[in-house]
């Protein structure tokens, strides 16, 4: 072998290495674009979670969530505290949304774990008290714009697959179909 043939040779190693170099660093960023994408789904959902778990064991912000719930209730039936509380936990969410919303454009949050969070989002809009929120201008929610239109984008969404859409409050026993001992 001459020295030319050496070379030749070290070069065809070369570029075989690059190669495999290349696309073991185009696995490796796959890898960790699942990976940051399972993350943010977990702390996403872990989030909500924790919410609802520290709710859940408080009985007067439960009593208060159910109030707010509540189809029944007038903005007149809150006091002013209440009105406050309200208008101060539809910023913390409309937060959590827009961060949601940020890591869904940004490629960290798939599509489907956004969307699930944002059409909850729109029916939680929908709900009576924080419809008069948002109307009084009681709740500052910031210049977010493409929030909003996505948010919107969900409710028509949530119209056109949910027949109860616009009764925020049912829940799903209320949508259930009744047992056969129940029926009339």
């Amino acid at each position: 072998m001459t020295l030319e043939d050496f070379y030749f040779l070290s070069q065809i190693v070369a570029a075989t290495l690059l190669f495999a170099s290349l696309l073991f660093v185009g696995v490796q960023i796959r890898q960790n674009t699942k990976a940051v994408r399972a993350n943010s789904a977990f702390e996403v959902n872990r989030m909500w979670g924790e919410r609802n778990l520290t709710t859940s064991q408080d009985p007067e912000a439960a009593a208060f969530l159910a109030k707010m719930f509540d189809p029944s209730k007038a903005p007149d039936d809150f006091t002013k505290a209440e009105l406050n509380r309200a208008g101060l936990m539809y910023i913390a969410y409309w937060q959590l949304w827009l961060a949601q919303f940020r890591l869904y454009q940004e490629g960290s949050l798939l599509k489907e774990d956004w969307e699930l969070h944002g059409r909850q989002a729109a029916r939680f809009q929908q709900l009576p008290l924080i419809q008069y929120l948002i109307k009084t201008s009681v709740v500052p929610i910031g210049n977010a714009s493409e929030l909003t239109t996505e948010i919107a984008r969900l409710s028509a969404v949530n119209k056109t697959e949910d027949p109860n859409f616009d009764r925020p409050h049912a829940t799903p026993r209320a949508n259930a179909p009744a047992a056969d001992g129940d029926r009339t």
